[in-house]
């Protein structure tokens, strides 16, 4: 498959049948969740108030500027 150098890297990939870089590292993380979903905490554990969010994972929120940089 000849392809020019302006042409769209999305175009050819989805007929190559590979994934951008970009879906590689959502792929990869996804399947990081799934496989090790023993050591995350979903809304669920923290609260037994059944709401709409209930099934996400817990982000936990931090306040120190040293640890959020």
């Amino acid at each position: 498959m000849k392809a020019k150098a302006r042409d769209s890297c999305w175009a050819v990939f989805s007929k190559l049948g590979i994934l951008t870089l970009y879906s590689q590292y959502i792929f990869s993380v996804l399947m990081f969740v799934v496989k090790y979903k023993d050591i995350f905490t979903f809304n669920v554990e923290l609260h037994k108030i059944n709401t709409r969010h209930k099934l996400d994972l817990h982000v936990l929120s931090v306040n120190l500027t040293t640890v959020q940089k």
